[in-house]
């Protein structure tokens, strides 16, 4: 099972606002469903320098990086470009891309430009569209389109998940300020479980506890009891 995870999308229409990034968000919500722990989430523009440092960076920081976008036939969708680049790899024609969109659309420019992939790519099939995603080293690359995204995502989901964390949600009739040092001496007592705190409208506070050994949920619940919290 990976353990941490980047996502990456691309796209000038993302960094304008024209397009909301919905991509990202359900992407994390899946692997985190998963337990995979996500490390980063960044958006980038359509320019091939930029994408390779981005993709630098994460390849330090996380076991696998999930790019979306640029994966169309036009001038600006240079994603393939872009990670070949990064990778140090030639853009080649690939024969399974091949096979896979030549019998559907034929063999026109337009479909040779789809079928042009980093050297040594896997290819992951688009059962609802037609630009093939592919995996090169620990990159997962799918169109930006949402429902290409999500079928295909749902083809190789399960080489990366596992388990999920167990999770409780907790509503206090209370400030931030007023719980802000037992959830800082939770944290430290119990370092094995996340808690994150939200503050909501009014005179109320939601609290999130994630963690792998559920047993350990059920302590946190104890030292909060401790400490004079309704829970």
């Amino acid at each position: 099972m990976v353990k941490t995870a980047a996502i990456i999308t691309i796209g000038d229409e993302l960094l304008s606002g024209d397009v909301v990034n919905t991509n990202a968000t359900w992407i994390a919500k899946r692997l985190y469903e998963g337990g995979v722990s996500i490390r980063l989430i960044a958006t980038v523009g359509d320019e091939i320098e930029d994408i390779s440092r981005l993709i630098h960076f994460c390849r330090d920081l996380v076991e696998w990086i999930f790019v979306t976008g640029g994966l169309g036939p036009t001038h600006d969708d240079i994603t393939r470009e872009a990670i070949a680049y990064a990778t140090g790899r030639k853009l080649t024609q690939n024969e399974e891309a091949q096979a896979l969109l030549i019998p559907r659309f034929g063999d026109g420019k337009y479909t040779l430009k789809l079928t042009e992939l980093p050297e040594g790519s896997e290819v992951i099939d688009n059962p609802v569209g037609a630009a093939p995603g592919f995996i090169v080293d620990n990159i997962v690359v799918l169109p930006g389109v949402p429902a290409e995204m999500e079928a295909m995502f749902d083809l190789i989901v399960d080489r990366f998940t596992g388990k999920a964390p167990d999770v409780r949600w907790l509503t206090l009739p209370k400030y931030e300020v007023e719980v802000a040092d037992i959830l800082s001496e939770a944290s430290r007592l119990f370092p094995d479980v996340k808690i994150g705190s939200y503050p909501q409208w009014g005179e109320k506070l939601k609290i999130r506890l994630s963690s792998m050994n559920p047993k350990r949920l059920d302590e946190v619940l104890e030292y909060f009891r401790k400490e004079g919290l309704d829970v």
